[in-house]
């Protein structure tokens, strides 16, 4: 019976000390998932810029094109009312 006194200690001690473990790990999973969720959105944000800058180079060129169909189809319907 001497011996459970110390037992119950020590049994105490490793309960204490797992639930700071278990608290530590948790508090660092939070954080870890809260820094993969910023890196989400921040991918996603660069993503949006990117597409965005793209598509402001682009609309000219886009535009230009389909000046360039219209008068190609004009010119096409114009030579064949000569012909």
């Amino acid at each position: 019976m001497t011996n459970r006194p110390y037992a119950t200690a020590a049994l105490l001690l490793l309960t204490a000390a797992a639930a700071h473990h278990y608290r530590t790990l948790r508090r660092a999973l939070t954080t870890e998932r809260a820094a993969a969720r910023i890196t989400a959105a921040t991918h996603h944000r660069d993503r949006q810029h990117l597409t965005n800058q793209l598509a402001t180079v682009t609309a000219p060129h886009t535009i230009l094109r389909a000046a360039e169909t219209v008068i190609d189809s004009a010119l096409t319907r114009h030579q064949h009312e000569e012909g």
